[in-house]
Parts: structure tokens; sequence; C-alpha cells
């Protein structure tokens, strides 16, 4: 009985060492097959790895030619420069000599059109002296606080009579030369004529010069609105216009012309 039991024993050891064997194969094989797994990822890894940098090199180097491209184009720019500046400015005394000055008064000029020396410095020194007025105004309605008040506009329109009066009495001819003596613009001059206005009614044409609107000589579009706001709508109103060299009198109905005007320079031919 008792060698049967050692027997028995002795076959369950066996057994379980078999079992041990095979669970320690098993164990061997998964192990591998984990870490010949593990090892063809991380092949896959670098070699992605290295595509990106290789990649990443090819752009920088694009981009490197880029910049070098661009600042060689800087560099040639800024060698042209100076050729180009001398070439504006050796054009510019032409440009300018070729119209009158816009940036002082125009004594000599006007001293050359037939004005005298004593009636020209007279009227530079009414209107500088109203000029400075109007400055000192907006300066001390700015820092006040009361520019763009009624207050401003009333004083302001104080000034604009005074220039109209002092225009008045100097006379037109003075001003009209002052005008284009200094470069500004001083005829009105119909740019078109809207179908069924007054002006197309009147005969008022495309390029006409308006001079004259009722009793009052025009130099501005605001002069013109001005004068058509004036007296009593629809009254019969002469206009006199410049037509390819000759004068002409038109008359419309006083109150808006219908047309649409531009600003020119002209020398006046009284």
């Amino acid at each position: 009985m008792a060698r049967t039991i050692s027997s028995a024993a002795v076959a369950a050891v066996i057994a379980a060492i078999v079992v041990l064997a095979l669970q320690g194969d098993e164990d061997s094989s998964f192990g591998g097959a984990t870490t010949q797994g593990a090892a063809g990822e991380s092949a896959e890894a670098v070699r992605h790895l290295r595509e990106e940098f290789a990649t990443e090199r090819t752009e920088r180097m694009a981009l490197a030619a880029r910049v070098a491209r661009l600042e060689e184009s800087a560099r040639t720019t800024r060698a042209a420069e100076p050729e180009a500046t001398a070439q504006i400015e050796r054009a510019e005394p032409a440009a300018v000599s070729s119209r009158p000055s816009e940036r002082r008064f125009p004594e000599d000029r006007l001293l050359a059109a037939g004005f005298s020396r004593a009636e020209v410095r007279a009227y530079r020194e009414r209107m500088d002296g109203i000029e400075l007025e109007r400055l000192y105004l907006r300066d001390r309605a700015a820092r006040e606080g009361w520019l763009g008040t009624s207050r401003y506009a009333r004083e302001s329109g104080e000034l604009s009579q005074a220039l109209l009066e002092t225009r008045n009495e100097f006379g037109d001819e003075l001003y009209d030369w002052t005008l284009y003596a200094s470069g500004r613009p001083n005829r009105v001059i119909v740019a078109e004529v809207m179908d069924g206005s007054p002006a197309a009614s009147a005969g008022l044409e495309e390029g006409d010069v308006l001079v004259r609107y009722g009793d009052r000589n025009i130099f501005n579009a605001m002069e013109l609105r001005e004068e058509t706001l004036a007296g009593r709508a629809g009254e019969n109103t002469g206009v006199e216009v410049v037509r390819r060299g000759e004068r002409l009198r038109i008359f419309v109905p006083r109150g808006p012309l219908g047309v649409r005007t531009d600003m020119v320079l002209r020398e006046p031919t009284g």
C-alpha cells in the first residue's frame, strides 16, 4: 500500500514538472514574439523620423535660397534708388517753373500784370492780417473748447465778410490775378449738363466757363451756389460764359442750374 502511494506521488511530481516545462516554453515563445514586435515598431519609427528630417532639411535649404534672392533684390533696389531720386530732382525744377508758385504771395507777378506796388502791398497786408486773425481764432477756440460751436461759426463768418469787403475794395481784377499768380483755380467750368435741366434749356454746354452770374463775378463753385440762392427764385438772370474764346450772355431762371462743375486755372483776360 505504501509503495502504491509513493508511485502515485512520484507520477504527480513528474506531471507537474512537465507542465511547468511546457509553460516555460510557452512563456519564452511569447516573450520572444513581444520583443521582436517592439523591435519592428522602433525600426519603423526611426525610418519615419529620418524621412521627416530629410524633408525639413530640404525645406530649410529652399527657404535659405529664397532669402538670399530677396536680399540680392533689396541690394539692387537700394543701389538704384540714388539714380532714381536724382532723376526726379532734375525733373522737378522744370515742372515747378511751368506754373505759378503756390507757396508765397505773388507780388512780382502782380506788378508785372500792371498793378502798382503800393496797391499790391496794401492788399497783401490786409489779406494777410485777416488770415492771421482766422488762425488765431481757430487756435483760441480749440484751446478753450468752443471750436465748431455757433460762436466759432459767427466769428469765422465775420472774417469771411472782411475778406469779401477787402476784395470789393481792391476790385475783382486784383483778386482774380492773385488767385492765378498763386497757382490757385480761379474759374468754374461746366463739366456736364444734366438732361432736362434749366442749363440744358438755356443752351449751356460742357466746357463753358462760367465767369459771371447776375451782378457778381464768379471765381469758385461756392460763389456760384450762393448766387443761385440769392434774389427771387425763378427770376430771369443773366449768366456770362466763355465758350471757345467767345464771351456769351445766356439767361436762366434763378435757382439750380443743373450742371456739374470743375475748377480750373485760367489767366485773366479782362
